[in-house]
């Protein structure tokens, strides 16, 4: 719909050849920007840091008692700042872990807010630190 407004606007409007290319290229541009900014994970970054502060106070409840896990740690689904929180895990450790999304076919992802850094590696879970207190977690079955 876009291309064919701007052909009609093209033959209406008589544009310069010198600004032809600026005008045909916006959407492409636009469309690869937004490719390699999600490739280089900036959108990820940028919904992480819009919910920090909302999922530090989840973690300093749920350290404090003030969140109730449930039986096996399975809870109904938390919004928590820009995420979804399924699962919720309280380390001895004090490490507060969240799973958030699903990381692969039987893996889940999500954060791990860890006073102690690297937090505690249980099974085959991974960690990438963020910065500071805050960890991706990747569970692994």
């Amino acid at each position: 719909m876009i291309y064919r407004s701007r052909q009609y606007q093209a033959k209406n409007k008589n544009i310069g050849t010198k600004y032809t290319w600026i005008y045909w290229a916006l959407e492409p541009a636009t469309l690869i920007m937004s490719l390699v900014l999600s490739n280089f994970g900036v959108f990820s970054y940028i919904r992480f840091m819009a919910s920090e502060q909302a999922l530090t106070n989840y973690a300093e409840h749920v350290r404090a008692g003030k969140v109730d896990l449930a039986f096996e740690f399975q809870h109904p689904p938390r919004q928590v700042g820009l995420y979804t929180v399924t699962v919720t895990d309280l380390l001895a450790d004090g490490t507060v872990r969240m799973i958030t999304s699903s990381h692969s076919v039987m893996d889940k992802a999500g954060f791990a807010n860890s006073p102690n850094n690297p937090p505690l590696k249980l099974g085959e879970d991974s960690y990438k630190h963020i910065y500071g207190r805050w960890w991706y977690w990747y569970e692994s079955w």
